[in-house]
């Protein structure tokens, strides 16, 4: 039975009806329109922290790819084999850490909505007493 059907039967039932349903309609276009603005909001919202997270990502890779330069221009006259392949040790360790908890952060399940909202008591049996 669907939405119309329940609309039409409340017209038939009432002399009212019909403003009842057009009114009933009107709201749940309204909500619906809300809910589309607020995801938008949202999406917006979400793609402009990305975008300045990818700003920042960038920035920190200049710097690192700076700051080894100047490692490497320090130790040039001594020890430039030791500290290249210690540099780029570090790198690869921490490269290979970030891809392994990336790795796991995606294994993971996202959190349904549902299990929460059984654990809700539901007030239409407690508002009978």
């Amino acid at each position: 039975m669907g939405l119309h059907t329940v609309l039409r039967l409340l017209a038939e039932i009432f002399p009212s009806g019909k403003r009842l349903a057009a009114n009933c309609i009107a709201m749940f276009q309204i909500h619906l329109e809300l809910c589309v603005l607020q995801w938008l909001q949202e999406k917006r919202r979400m793609l402009d922290a990305l975008f300045l997270l990818s700003l920042a990502w960038l920035f920190l890779m200049i710097g690192f790819l700076l700051l080894t330069a100047l490692v490497l221009v320090l130790a040039w006259d001594g020890h430039r084999l030791f500290a290249m392949a210690t540099l780029g040790s570090a790198y690869l360790m921490v490269g290979v850490c970030t891809a392994l908890w990336a790795r796991q952060m995606l294994g993971r399940k996202t959190v349904s909505l549902e299990s929460p909202l059984r654990s809700v008591p539901d007030r239409s049996s407690s508002s009978s007493m």
